[in-house]
C-alpha cells in the first residue's frame, strides 16, 4: 500500500493549474491545512479517481513475489525515510518490477505493523503450497531410505500389543526432520513467479515526480489488480491509505468483490508455527525414545504443556477477530489518519503541505456518491468477508495445508 507516512504530498510535481482568482475572506479558516482553490482541487480528485485513464498504462507496474520477499522481506523491513517522510528506496529493489497489463496480487498493509510477522505471513501465503508439497516429497523419500536400511532406524517392541502377538517395529526420526527442514527451506526460498504490487516495490521511490504520479494512477492499479490481499493488523482501519486502498478495489471490483478479496491477520503466523512444532516434536518423541511409561508420561506432559501456548494463542486470535469485527462494524472514515495529518499539514522545512485525506475523501465520493456509502460497504461487505475467512475451524483447510 501506499503508506500513509511514506507518500509525498499527493499533488504532483508538474502538475499546474490555473486557478480562479477567489477573495481570500470568502475562504472558511481550516488551521494548518493548505488551501485549495476548487479548479486545483477538482483536478486532482479527478486524476485519482480516474480509474480508466490511457496515462495509467505506464505505471501499472508488477514485480514477481520472490523478488520482494527475497532476503526475507528486505524491501518491507527496510524502511529509510526521508525528510518529508517518505520511504528511501534502493534501485536495486525495483530492478525487477515491469510493466505488466493485469496484477495477480495487490498487498495492502499498515507500515505500523510488526514487519517480522508480516514477512513471514506473506511467506506462507506465497510459498506454503510449495513447502508441503516439497517437505512431503523429501519426507517420502527419508522414510523409503529410513524402510531399506541406507539410513539409520532402530527396533523397539511397543508397549501395548494386541492377543497373540509380539514383536518389534522399526524406528526412525528422518522423514520427520527432514520433511520438516525441507518444507522450511521450501518456505523462505522457493521463487513465486506471481505477479504482485507492493508500493515499495513497484512505485518509484527516488524520482519524486515519478513517485507522484505512480500515487495518482493508484486507482488504475487497483481495478488491474485480480486479487487484494489484506495483511490485517489492529491498525489497518485507521490508516488512511489503506481505506482508500480498499475503497478503490471494492469500487473497480464491485461485482463480487468478495471472490476477490483475502484478509489474513498477522496472529496466524505464530499460531501456525507453534502448532507444526507441537506436532514435530511428539513425533520426534514418538519415534527416537524407547517405548517405556516413563516415555509416555513425558509426552503426555509434553502434550499438555504445549497446549497452554497453544490455548493462548488461539484466544489472541479470537480477541483479533472480535477486535476487528468491531472496527469494521463501527467503522467511519472521519476516524482515519495519514502522515500530513500527523504533521500538522507541514514538511520538515515548516512549508505547507496538502491534505491528502481531503482529496481522497473527494475520490470516494466520486466513485460511492457519499463517504456513508463506503462506511456501509465495509461495514457489511467487508466485515462478512473477513469473518467467513477467519472462522473457518481453525483457520481454514487450505491454509491448514499450506
Amino acid at each position: 500500500m501506499a503508506a500513509d507516512g511514506d507518500a509525498p504530498p499527493i499533488t504532483p510535481e508538474g502538475v499546474t493549474t490555473e486557478p480562479e482568482i477567489i477573495n481570500p475572506d470568502a475562504l472558511p479558516e481550516q488551521p494548518h491545512r493548505r488551501q485549495f482553490v476548487p479548479v486545483e482541487m477538482q483536478i486532482v480528485v479527478n486524476a485519482v479517481a480516474d480509474m480508466d485513464s490511457n496515462d495509467a498504462a505506464s505505471f501499472i507496474r508488477a514485480a514477481p513475489a520472490w523478488a520482494i520477499l527475497r532476503s526475507f522481506g528486505q524491501v518491507l523491513r527496510g524502511r529509510d525515510y526521508d525528510d518529508d517522510g517518505s520511504v528511501d528506496c534502493d534501485e536495486e529493489e525495483e530492478e525487477e518490477e515491469e510493466e505488466v497489463d493485469s496484477i495477480d496480487e495487490f498487498w495492502s498493509h499498515s507500515w505500523q505493523s510488526m514487519v517480522f510477522f508480516k514477512v513471514w505471513l506473506l511467506l506462507m501465503l506465497k510459498n506454503g503450497r510449495a513447502a508441503c508439497v516439497g517437505g512431503t516429497l523429501v519426507a517420502l523419500v527419508a522414510g523409503y531410505l529410513s524402510y531399506t536400511d541406507l539410513l539409520p532406524g532402530w527396533y523397539k517392541e511397543p508397549r501395548v500389543q494386541g492377543p497373540g502377538y509380539s514383536g518389534e517395529f522399526r524406528f526412525s526420526p528422518w522423514a520427520n526432520l527432514t520433511g520438516c527442514a525441507a518444507a522450511l527451506l521450501f518456505l523462505v526460498v522457493w521463487h513465486s513467479s506471481s505477479k504482485v504490487f507492493l508500493d515499495r516495490a513497484c512505485i518509484h521511490q527516488g524520482d519524486s515526480r515519478l513517485k507522484a504520479e505512480g500515487i495518482l494512477n493508484l486507482g488504475a492499479i487497483l481495478k488491474k489488480s485480480r486479487t487484494l490481499v489484506v495483511v490485517w493488523d489492529p491498525s489497518y482501519l485507521s490508516r488512511l491509505w489503506c481505506v482508500f486502498e480498499l475503497a478503490a478495489f471494492l469500487h473497480a471490483h464491485r461485482e463480487d468483490p468478495q471472490t476477490r478479496l483475502v484478509i489474513k491477520p498477522t496472529v496466524l503466523v505464530p499460531m501456525t508455527f507453534l502448532m507444526a512444532m507441537t506436532t514435530s516434536f511428539i513425533l520426534l518423541f514418538e519415534t527416537s525414545l524407547p517405548d517405556t511409561d516413563e516415555v509416555a508420561f513425558m509426552r503426555i506432559l509434553l502434550f499438555v504443556l504445549s497446549q497452554f501456548p497453544n490455548i493462548w494463542l488461539i484466544q489472541r486470535l479470537w480477541r483479533t477477530v472480535m477486535e476487528a469485527e468491531k472496527q469494521f462494524g463501527t467503522f467511519s472514515f472521519e476516524k482515519v489518519t495519514c502522515y500530513c495529518c500527523s504533521s500538522d499539514h507541514k514538511d520538515s522545512r515548516g512549508n505547507t503541505i496538502p491534505c491528502d485525506k481531503e482529496i481522497l475523501e473527494g475520490c470516494i465520493v466520486e466513485w460511492y456518491g457519499s463517504v456513508a456509502q463506503l462506511e456501509l460497504s465495509v461495514r457489511t461487505k467487508v466485515r462478512d468477508s473477513f469473518i467467513e475467512q477467519v472462522t473457518r475451524f481453525p483457520m481454514g483447510y487450505q491454509w491448514m495445508v499450506t
